[in-house]
Formats: structure tokens, sequence, C-alpha cells
């Protein structure tokens, strides 16, 4: 890569900022805030040396601007990992703006090849060189599974998710997923009824395979009982998605009612008056009328 030049550097005073609990949380704000800001979700490609590019096309930001909305949390992240801003310049070549602390005060950097100034990145691009690939693949799917249209992230509970995002807040210390809050007026309820239809699959999976109703089916059952709406469709795709990965059945005996078998053949029996979370909710979405014993 070609060498870039400094074109322009500076420092602000700053205060009333407190220090991150992880630069992986930090990054997770950032992204979340500017998917928000461009109502899109980034574009996440890796490198073989540990990189991750977070790409953001089609977007256009002020330099000023840029470095006054996300200069600190840039610079917070810098200390844990290399980390920069990069993109095109309005002149069409490649720019880079390096945020970092010193004391008090926010260190501003702006680069390129030909050292002319610039005030616009466009296409803009994070990019985080990691430390090693575990750490890349981790943050890889952090990253995949946030929404811009969401307030949180719902984790998979790694060692390394529950070691690095320990000192954060989550929504709930039993649940299947760890929910990151992304807002303070997020509530778990919303949450669970917003899960990908992959995350949704996800917890059918550990159902069918697992015989265990995790948490977040209580919170939707609480959810269908109260008569609140949901994206109740996501949930039914979700499950018959499952369905067939699991190789469970279900069939529709001459005689009426009807009965589901695994895949070995061996007949589930599910209860709605007295059954878990998750069957309740399996009996709901398959058969909207209030279901007994089968």
């Amino acid at each position: 890569m070609e060498t870039k030049i400094t074109v322009w550097s500076g420092k602000a005073q700053i205060s009333g900022f407190s220090e991150p609990a992880c630069a992986d949380g930090q990054l997770l704000v950032m992204v979340h805030g500017l998917s928000q800001e461009l109502s899109e979700n980034p574009a996440i490609y890796t490198g073989d040396d540990h990189t991750l590019w977070i790409y953001f096309p089609h977007s256009c930001f002020v330099c000023d601007g840029l470095m006054e909305d996300y200069g600190i949390p840039g610079a917070l992240i810098l200390r844990e990992f290399p980390f920069s801003f990069r993109g095109n310049t309005e002149a069409l070549e490649p720019g880079e703006i390096i945020c970092s602390l010193e004391k008090d005060r926010l260190r501003m950097e702006l680069k390129n090849v030909s050292g002319r100034e610039f005030q616009e990145l466009c296409d803009l691009c994070l990019w985080v060189k990691l430390d090693s690939s575990e750490h890349c693949r981790e943050l890889e799917d952090m990253l995949r599974q946030m929404d811009w249209r969401n307030e949180f992230a719902a984790l998979t509970r790694t060692r390394y998710v529950e070691r690095v995002m320990g000192p954060l807040p989550q929504l709930h210390a039993d649940t299947h997923f760890r929910f990151l809050p992304l807002s303070p007026e997020v509530h778990l309820g919303d949450c669970v009824s917003n899960l990908s239809v992959e995350r949704q699959k996800e917890l059918w999976m550990v159902f069918f395979q697992d015989g265990i109703s995790p948490v977040e089916f209580t919170y939707m059952a609480d959810i269908l009982a109260e008569g609140t709406p949901f994206p109740m469709f996501s949930w039914e795709l979700s499950l018959r998605l499952a369905l067939h990965e699991a190789g469970i059945r279900v069939e529709y005996p001459n005689h009426g009612g009807f009965q589901v078998w695994d895949g070995a053949g061996k007949r589930r029996l599910f209860n709605y008056e007295n059954g878990t979370a998750a069957e309740r909710l399996f009996l709901k979405l398959l058969f909207p009328a209030p279901a007994g014993q089968v």
C-alpha cells in the first residue's frame, strides 16, 4: 500500500467522557450509531491479517462532523487495537482519519497519498486490525448480528463474549443469547420479539434437540398471552425451518387432530396448558386454536 502523508493535524480539548468497558463494545456502539444515521447496515469484510473492514458504501461525511461525533470513540478503540476511518476524499483518492487521546485532548490526523487537503470522506470504511483470528471471528459475528432498526445486539454466549463483554450491561443473565442494549430505552420483550429469523431458529433448535425451553420463549409466551402485536410470521417461518432441519414432521391422521414425530420415529407430545413456554408457542403458531395434549 502507498505511504500516506499527513495533510492536517490538530488537537481539541475534551471533557465529560467515560472510559469504555471494552473496545469491542465501543466499536459496536459506533457501528450502530453510523448505521442508524445512514439507515443501512454495513458490509463486513475480513482480511488474512486479522483485519476487519466495516464498509458503508455510498455514504459521505464532512470530516469535521465525523470527528466531532465519532472521534473520541475512535480514539478509545485505538487504545486497544489499530483503528482508523477510511474512504475516498472529494478528489476521489484514498483518505484516512486517525484519532488518538493525549491526556485531556483529542488529536486528529488526516492523511492521503497526494498531500492535498480534503474536507470529506465518502464510502466510509472503519478499518480495524485485531490481535488474533479468534478475535476477528468473534467481532465479525457480533457485528453481523446487529441491525440498525434494532436497539440491541443478540450475542452468542461464547467464552470470548462472556469475558470481553462481562463489564457491559446485559438485559438478562439467563437468556440463551446475551442481549447487549444499544439504547437506554430498550426492553427485553422487544428484543426477543424482533430477533432475526436465524436467531429464532437457533432457539427452536435448542428446544427440539436438547429439550430445553430458553428464557426467550417465556417472554414470547407472555407477549402472546397479553395480545401484544409482534412479528408472528417470522416466528412461524423460523419454526418451520427448524422443524425441517431437526427432521421433525407433523402429520394429520384421518381421524382428526395431529401428531408430531421426531427424526428417530418417536412421537413427541406437547401440552399447551401445563407445558413449557416453548411448547405453548410451538402449538399456538402451528395450531392457532387452543390446544390440549396431543
